[in-house]
């Protein structure tokens, strides 16, 4: 997660795909684990070969006032 984004397009507002993610952090995820990414945080999954995964996106939307 985090560094920066280029080459990517946007798809939907505030929805960008693809493109490539330079520096950032890495971190393991296994079964069971909660990952929370906030908002505007670049992020991609890099699985091992041979490796799957399965995992349920929730998205909030912002309040208004």
């Amino acid at each position: 997660t985090g560094g920066s984004l280029a080459g990517a397009t946007q798809s939907s507002a505030g929805e960008w795909r693809d493109g490539t993610l330079t520096g950032g952090t890495m971190a393991p995820v296994k079964p069971g684990d909660v990952v929370i990414i906030p908002a505007g945080t670049p992020h991609q999954f890099r699985l091992a070969p041979g490796e799957q995964v399965n995992y349920l996106t929730l998205k909030i939307a912002a309040a208004t006032k």
